[in-house]
């Protein structure tokens, strides 16, 4: 009996010590990656503000094949909007906010499956003097208590930021070869 009471006692203990923790931790996250790209901001533009073209560079699209996609809307304007649903990647929906030509466009993500939550996406376009453009893909949105926190804290920034990175490389490949 008194082996069963350390052990309640210890697994307590441990849950306070984890809710405590994540109490400390961040309540919200922002990951961010850039690439230089050798065309114009005014060419990029069209093509990240029209979610039919970003299977040309997704970075999760590969991971689920058989996920559907249904996109909606008219390109380049807010209410444009691009719905998934997967095993792998799950389910949600983008929908472009705002587009500036040539320097910034935002979307709001939702995630309803496999964990709820809405970001932010925002790309932002810098043209230099030499007709690159350097781009940056920047999310950020609220990590839940306590499980959202812990995990965005331990796995969202190295993860998510690989996945830019991944979709970033494949976006330049693809705008530079001209598709």
């Amino acid at each position: 009996m008194k082996t069963l009471k350390r052990m309640g006692v210890g697994l307590a203990t441990l849950i306070v010590i984890v809710l405590l923790g994540a109490a400390l931790l961040p309540s919200n996250y922002q990951v961010e990656r850039s690439i230089k790209i050798q065309s114009p901001a005014e060419a990029i533009t069209p093509k990240l503000s029209d979610f039919s073209w970003w299977k040309n560079f997704s970075p999760w699209a590969p991971q689920d094949p058989a996920a559907r996609y249904t996109v909606e809307g008219t390109p380049g304007k807010p209410g444009h909007a691009m719905s998934w649903d997967g095993e792998i990647v799950g389910a949600g929906r983008m929908t472009l906010l705002e587009v500036i030509p040539g320097t910034s466009i935002q979307s709001k993500i939702e995630f309803t499956r496999p964990i709820t939550s809405v970001s932010k996406d925002t790309w932002n376009l810098e043209a230099s003097e030499s007709g690159a453009t350097r781009v940056t893909w920047r999310s950020e949105g609220e990590l839940a208590y306590p499980i959202g926190r812990l995990f965005g804290y331990f796995m969202l920034p190295q993860q998510l930021g690989a996945d830019y990175e991944k979709g970033l490389s494949s976006l330049k490949d693809a705008i530079e070869a001209g598709l």
